[in-house]
C-alpha cells in the first residue's frame, strides 16, 4: 500500500506582492525617464500603476496621454521632417522585468 501526503503551497501572496512592488517600481522608472517640457511634465505625472486582477497595469491617465505612441516611437512632422523617438516605456519595462523574473525564482516555499 502506498501513502501519499497532500503537500499544500500557497505562493500567491508572495506573488502578488512581487507583483505590486515591480508594478509601482516600473511605473515610476517610467515617470524619471518620460520627457518633460521645459515648464512641464504633465505627461510624465500622468503613469500610473493598476492591479487588475492580480496583474500591474502601469499606463498613463493625464492629459497629453495619447504622446505616449508619438514618444516612444517617434512621428513625422508636418513640413515632411522626423522626430526621433525617447524610448523610455520599453528599458523600464525590461529592466524591472528581469529584477521580477529573477526575484520570482527567489520566493521560498513553504508548506501549509
Amino acid at each position: 500500500m502506498v501513502r501519499v501526503n497532500v503537500l499544500r503551497i500557497d505562493i500567491k501572496s508572495q506573488v502578488q506582492s512581487l507583483v505590486e512592488k515591480y508594478g509601482e517600481k516600473t511605473c515610476n522608472d517610467i515617470k524619471d525617464a518620460s520627457p518633460r517640457r521645459p515648464h512641464g511634465g504633465e505627461y510624465a505625472e500622468g503613469w500610473v500603476n493598476d492591479i487588475i486582477e492580480d496583474t500591474a497595469v502601469v499606463h498613463n491617465v493625464g492629459r497629453d496621454k495619447s504622446l505616449t505612441h508619438l514618444l516612444e516611437l517617434g512621428h513625422a512632422t508636418k513640413n515632411g521632417g522626423f522626430v526621433a523617438p525617447q524610448e523610455h516605456i520599453r528599458p523600464a519595462y525590461l529592466k524591472n522585468k528581469e529584477e521580477y523574473l529573477n526575484e520570482l525564482k527567489s520566493i521560498k516555499i513553504k508548506p501549509q
